[in-house]
């Protein structure tokens, strides 16, 4: 896959001007809160409309100001799990799940249900409404729904965001052994209360996580902006899709 950009897009006081290109089947972008990833990634899915430039995708132009081309979303192909799972409320978790696959355009529904329900883990979620989930589990169905649709590219804005808060075990040193495989050094960025809790802001690998911990726990591990701290996540509430 080859992804080539060069846009630019004034939003109010904000001024966003990106040029690359990118090919392979993985590709990450990182930067600070609000220098625009999430409007490059609505602009190449086609959710905004970028000022000027173009975007090609594998040599196909999808939006192109001097030649006056604009696909629509729905034409582009591209699938998108946004910060926040935007999940349909009235449907079960099989029904959304089926809502991706019924967009796949014809000849490439190459994804097959069971198998991806079963990487995912949701097997025993699918009769539920999506209110009966955790944050960490909507997440999922809405990775799934994305896949099914078989996209040829899909974008994930901050994949990390909606992990449910309290399965975060916090360290204020490396914890040695330990039976969570998931343990990242993380940068502590604010707190703030959270009722009887309170939320600890953590910048982990340029990911945005948020880990709520009781009020004595967050006096101990002494987290003020600018320390860090080893963050454990639960292997039942964060997968890495291969």
């Amino acid at each position: 896959m080859e992804l080539q950009v060069k846009v630019d897009k004034r939003l109010g006081g904000f001024f966003l001007d990106m040029e690359f290109v990118c090919q392979g089947d993985r590709t990450g972008l990182f930067g600070p809160s609000g220098s625009g990833k999430s409007t490059l990634v609505g602009l190449i899915a086609g959710l905004g409309k970028p000022d000027n430039g173009s975007i090609l995708l594998d040599g196909e132009r999808l939006y192109d100001s001097r030649k006056g081309i604009c696909l629509p979303p729905e034409r582009r192909r591209i699938g998108i799990v946004f910060q926040h799972p935007h999940l349909f409320p009235h449907l079960s978790v099989e029904g959304n799940l089926l809502y991706g696959l019924k967009r796949s355009v014809p000849g490439h529904a190459n994804i097959d249900f069971a198998d991806l329900v079963e990487t995912l883990q949701i097997g025993e979620l699918l009769e539920r409404g999506v209110n009966n989930l955790s944050g960490g589990e909507k997440q999922r169905v809405s990775i799934g729904r994305a896949v099914l649709a078989n996209p040829r590219l899909l974008l994930m804005d901050e994949p990390l965001f909606a992990l449910p808060s309290r399965e975060i075990i916090l360290f204020k040193r490396h914890p040695g052994a330990i039976s969570a495989r998931n343990l990242f050094k993380c940068a502590v960025t604010g707190t703030f209360p959270a009722g009887a809790w309170v939320g600890i802001e953590l910048d982990c690998r340029r990911e945005h996580l948020v880990a709520e911990v009781v009020r004595a726990a967050a006096e101990e591990l002494e987290g003020a902006a600018g320390s860090e701290l080893y963050a454990a996540i639960k292997a039942s509430s964060f997968r890495k899709l291969n």
